[in-house]
């Protein structure tokens, strides 16, 4: 079930794709790492050296809707600020996006990642390069094995979605759903609306997928319905993951079982 609920405050913003440069792609230094966590599916390839790695990396929605990307470097830490970005793959059409770039204080790392649609990437699996510029990064990176990175997907995602009870039809081994412990609406206040959102006005809808634990624990959050704005996404999944508190979902023996969870949170300004 899709549950919507709506946040206190919100806007709306507009997007130039930028022509991207042609140079030779930079080399990897390393492999690709498929990382199968018990919560998601991350793939990374380092393009620098061991002291001051260039990491790109992807990790898709529970539901395959969505793709994450990010750039990572070394740098202090930032506030998160929303920039126009921009995405291509070998000599294709760019494809405009918005980017949150911020420097975590706890890894000392600098991070520019763009929400894509899944279907975005599709048409590209056996691409050569990508180039990815946005959040002081204008990368053109050799992707050689993306292909296989993306098969490794299809499986990582198939198996978490039959871990964590994902949609059909591993949603009916369930006999209860998670339910949260208060309103999840009560957990967006104007003082969580981010400040560059407010300024510019950017509001709408925003679909989440949560992956909760037999603790109720939120053990991950991913954007499945991206509004487009980078602030908004990514506080969504901020703030459910930090504050949010389920009761378990409950197998069919009755016992607390894992489970994912998915609503759309209305940001808007006014109450």
């Amino acid at each position: 079930m899709i549950k919507t609920f709506r946040a206190v405050l919100l806007i709306a913003v507009g997007l130039g794709s930028t022509a991207a440069a042609t140079p030779e792609p930079r080399q990897p230094t390393a492999r690709w790492v498929v990382n199968y966590d018990d919560a998601q599916c991350v793939a990374s390839r380092n393009y620098g050296s061991e002291d001051k790695p260039l990491h790109l990396a992807f990790k898709p929605s529970p539901t395959g809707k969505v793709m994450r990307i990010m750039l990572i470097r070394n740098g202090p830490a930032a506030d998160a600020e929303q920039r126009p970005a921009m995405v291509r793959f070998d000599d294709s059409k760019p494809i405009g996006a918005n980017a949150l770039a911020y420097g975590d204080r706890q890894t000392r790392s600098f991070i520019a990642a763009i929400n894509l649609p899944m279907a975005s990437l599709a048409a590209h699996r056996q691409a050569a390069a990508i180039a990815i510029k946005g959040g002081s990064f204008d990368e053109r990176l050799a992707v050689g094995g993306f292909s296989g990175v993306m098969a490794a997907f299809d499986d990582c995602l198939a198996n978490l979605r039959d871990v964590w009870n994902v949609g059909e039809p591993y949603s009916t081994r369930l006999k209860g759903e998670a339910q949260p412990k208060q309103p999840l609406r009560d957990l967006f206040r104007s003082t969580t609306y981010p400040a560059q959102a407010i300024r510019e006005r950017d509001s709408g809808l925003v679909g989440v997928a949560l992956l909760i634990d037999e603790t109720g624990k939120v053990r991950d959050c991913m954007v499945e319905e991206p509004i487009g704005f980078a602030t908004l996404d990514t506080m969504s999944c901020s703030i459910l993951t930090k504050h949010a508190q389920f009761q378990p979902a409950t197998g069919a023996d009755a016992k607390p079982a894992k489970s994912a969870s998915f609503h759309r949170i209305n940001w808007k300004i006014g109450a």
